[in-house]
């Protein structure tokens, strides 16, 4: 429907420059904040994320560290732990797979021994690694696999809503309660010609400085024809738009 939509716009455009209505030559270009189906108070704040995931990345560092000083106690060296600041999912997940394999082989062992004061030290020692395992495996890896998502959600926005991710957090010009509040929303960019919508875009961005390329880029890419000129208020204004509405001329 989507794709059908758009055929069906371009070729509604095209018939009314046929019929001589618009030119398409004097493209008035302006955007208006929609507000998404979401929920208000559902936010997620990269700045938010970007804190709690450095913060879990010193514990997973601290844990680390833990875990080399319970290999160099026992004098194995069997665990090879690359302490990096930007460990992976599938590093820890590799940590934890050895650390099972140690807690199994305690348990076999314990089993196996008849000696009451050598079980009881084969059980603390095991207590000692069942402690980062857990904190791996339950806390760790899921929260690491939840910030790269969000991450993934964000791309170069700064916010999204938990119940429509592609809605980033705008200011809207409807502010009932006067106090600024941010709201899910779409940014959507209309160029116009003589009362007729000649193309719409919808951005995730929230200001229209960074909506112009992408509008005009995906005009370009239609077949309707460019604007000869582009006429818009100061809130696009920028050097990178001004160079871009230039091109080859400059």
């Amino acid at each position: 429907m989507k794709v059908l939509m758009d055929k069906l716009f371009e070729a509604m455009i095209l018939k009314l420059m046929e019929e001589k209505y618009i030119t398409m030559e004097n493209y008035f270009l302006d955007g208006t904040k929609i507000e998404a189906n979401a929920n208000k108070y559902s936010f997620v704040w990269k700045k938010s994320t970007e804190k709690f995931e450095a913060k879990l990345k010193e514990k997973i560092q601290e844990t680390l560290q833990h875990i080399h000083e319970l290999t160099q106690l026992e004098g194995t060296g069997e665990m090879e732990l690359e302490q990096n600041a930007e460990i992976a999912e599938q590093d820890l997940e590799t940590v934890a797979r050895e650390i099972e394999e140690k807690v199994e082989t305690l348990t076999e062992e314990i089993e196996k021994e008849t000696d009451t004061t050598l079980r009881k030290e084969k059980r603390r020692e095991r207590s000692q690694w069942k402690k980062p395992l857990k904190l791996i495996r339950e806390n760790y890896i899921p929260r690491l696999a939840k910030y790269k998502e969000q991450n993934e959600i964000f791309g170069d926005r700064n916010s999204y809503s938990k119940t429509d991710k592609d809605a980033t957090f705008m200011r809207m010009k409807e502010d009932h309660m006067k106090n600024g509040q941010l709201k899910p929303g779409y940014n959507v960019q209309m160029g116009t010609e003589n009362q007729f919508i000649l193309f719409y875009t919808i951005h995730q961005r929230p200001t229209d400085t960074r909506c112009f390329i992408p509008h005009m880029e995906k005009l370009a890419s239609t077949s309707l024809p460019m604007p000869e000129t582009i006429i818009s208020d100061a809130g696009y204004g920028s050097e990178e738009n001004y160079v871009y509405a230039v091109g080859d001329d400059v």
